[in-house]
């Protein structure tokens, strides 16, 4: 069996370096293109199934490599990413070495 991990486009959030979470922010633009090249990366891939996340950004991306698969988009929530409550929307600077390392640009 193989499996393909595959991470969603680039939301307003992940540009301003804000804590996401649970919050159910969609793809910018450059998330939609970011899509767009990994399924295009991925078409000679056969794919069996295709599982998201039920967070939209993550449901849009799997809808993007999807395209002309005819396979439907498996929804699970156990793939849900971590919640971070009240922190959400809060700056990666906002947490200077706590739980987790802000990515470098």
């Amino acid at each position: 069996m193989r499996v393909i991990l595959l991470r969603h486009g680039q939301t307003a959030w992940n540009a301003l370096r804000r804590v996401q979470g649970h919050s159910d922010i969609p793809l910018d633009e450059h998330g939609l293109e970011q899509a767009r090249r990994a399924a295009a990366e991925l078409a000679s891939c056969p794919f069996d199934r295709i599982v998201s996340s039920p967070l939209r950004r993550a449901v849009q991306t799997a809808e993007i490599v999807a395209e002309g698969r005819g396979l439907d988009i498996e929804i699970e929530p156990l793939l849900i990413e971590m919640g971070f409550g009240e922190n959400e929307g809060t700056t990666y600077e906002d947490f200077p070495g706590t739980f987790f390392t802000a990515p470098e640009q």
